[in-house]
């Protein structure tokens, strides 16, 4: 078996920011920095009020974010990728350089997005624990759903499809699930807590543990979202072996 490389992988991550990711990706630290520089004076720069105005921040972020990767879709779809992996490049290294070029890079991005606002209106803000709380819920919210759309694209290789099938997964399942959760408590009587209510929610957008007081759903939002993306990468990079192109 080849040994992996790291060079390889750094020349096709270079590649994927400046031809594919590059310009979404400023624009999109742009405005998520403009929006919470916005947001943060009117939060009175009180972290207890940031948590709602960082997690809608990191929805705007995420969405964006997913709809940018589903580009590996068209690229192993309509068999552009096969000009990258017949250069001196595998199929593993090609699949390490999304991860990379997207959900890594992402990541740090939407840190930087968030905290430097922060950094700038209020330096004080910054060295208080409690206003990276959300940032560590929304991180994970982030990098799980940016690891399934590379997965889900993958697999359906077809942008638009991936397109709708992340759409559907983010905010079409969970309103249907909880509009039929709800017909089931009105008809049957059923009463269903607000933290199954969460727990369930928080299986599409797992940031949403927040603003739960119960410290075992936020814990299981936590191990759901980075356990969940540290699987994803395990299964991406195994994967990547059986890309077609």
């Amino acid at each position: 078996m080849k040994r992996i490389s790291l060079d390889a992988i750094l020349a096709q991550t270079d590649f994927i920011v400046m031809n594919t990711l590059g310009k979404a990706l400023i624009t999109l630290v742009i405005l998520v920095s403009v929006l919470n520089g916005v947001f943060l004076p009117v939060t009175g720069f009180d972290p207890d009020a940031t948590k709602g105005t960082e997690v809608f921040l990191g929805v705007i972020y995420t969405l964006m974010a997913a709809l940018m990767l589903t580009g590996i879709a068209d690229e192993v779809g309509t068999g552009q990728a096969m000009i990258y992996l017949v250069q001196p490049i595998t199929k593993r290294e090609y699949m390490a350089a999304w991860l990379l070029a997207g959900p890594a890079l992402l990541g740090v991005s939407y840190i930087a997005a968030i905290l430097i606002p922060a950094l700038v209106l209020s330096p004080r803000l910054v060295t208080k624990p409690i206003i990276y709380e959300p940032v560590i819920y929304t991180l994970g919210e982030l990098l799980y759903i940016a690891l399934l759309t590379l997965f889900l694209s993958l697999l359906l290789r077809n942008k638009s499809r991936a397109v709708f099938a992340m759409l559907s997964f983010m905010f079409l399942i969970p309103a249907l699930g909880l509009l039929i959760l709800g017909i089931l408590s009105s008809t049957l009587g059923l009463h269903i807590s607000d933290e199954v209510l969460t727990v369930f929610t928080s299986i599409f957008h797992p940031a949403v543990v927040i603003f739960e007081n119960d410290s075992m759903v936020r814990v299981f939002g936590l191990l759901y979202s980075y356990g969940g993306s540290a699987a994803l990468v395990a299964l991406l990079l195994k994967y990547s072996e059986r890309i077609e192109v």
